[in-house]
């Protein structure tokens, strides 16, 4: 069960804050785990969204997270919630974008109900014509899990060009690349997977 309920307060025509409830209850039917993983938590925060014409829009909202766990075995979950993004125009060609974000999520391991998680991330567009552009992200993430002894480093780097023959025909390619550091007893073994995708693009 998800759910959530937002108050937005209009300060100016271009700036607004806001406070923000949002509810998870997960309960798992598989009675094979030897631990039950069902879990119930909250996350409160405030913040404040903007839009500043072609200069920089975004929304960032700060808070507290809770996480409690049916099976005593593990340990509740509680601290800071980051949850943010901002894009920035330099130029009318050129979009930055900026993320963070901190929050708890469920596990797909058996012997760990959630970890959380913190991400950054940071990203250009630029348009180099009309029907060519170019983009760059970089992202980077930290997982540490409850219950089991394994924390995960994350970082993921995509280059993309997107070329548009005409209104409804276009073409793609991107390069991804993606690292994972595992650490602890029940870590898993490290890797780099490097990958090269092309793709056509349809639209209306």
């Amino acid at each position: 069960v998800l759910a959530d309920g937002r108050v937005d307060y209009a300060i100016s025509p271009d700036t607004a804050i806001f406070g923000r409830v949002r509810y998870t209850n997960q309960n798992y039917t598989n009675p094979g785990l030897a631990l039950a993983r069902d879990q119930e938590g909250f996350t409160f925060d405030v913040g404040a969204s903007f839009d500043l014409s072609n200069l920089a829009r975004g929304e960032l909202g700060i808070g507290y997270l809770t996480r409690s766990f049916d099976e005593t075995a593990f340990d509740d979950v509680s601290g800071l919630s980051v949850d943010g993004q901002l894009e920035w125009f330099p130029t009318p060609l050129i979009t930055v974008t900026l993320a963070a974000g901190r929050s708890v999520q469920a596990a797909a391991i058996a012997n760990s109900p959630a970890y959380v998680s913190t991400t950054i991330s940071a990203g250009a567009d630029y348009e180099l014509r009309r029907n060519i552009i170019l983009s760059a992200q970089a992202s980077f993430g930290d997982d540490d899990y409850e219950g089991v002894d394994r924390n995960d480093r994350r970082s993921d780097l995509s280059l993309r060009a997107n070329y548009l023959m005409n209104r409804y025909v276009g073409f793609s390619v991107n390069f991804l690349n993606s690292n994972l550091d595992s650490t602890g007893l029940s870590g898993q073994p490290d890797f780099t997977v490097n990958r090269l995708l092309f793709g056509v693009v349809l639209q209306r």
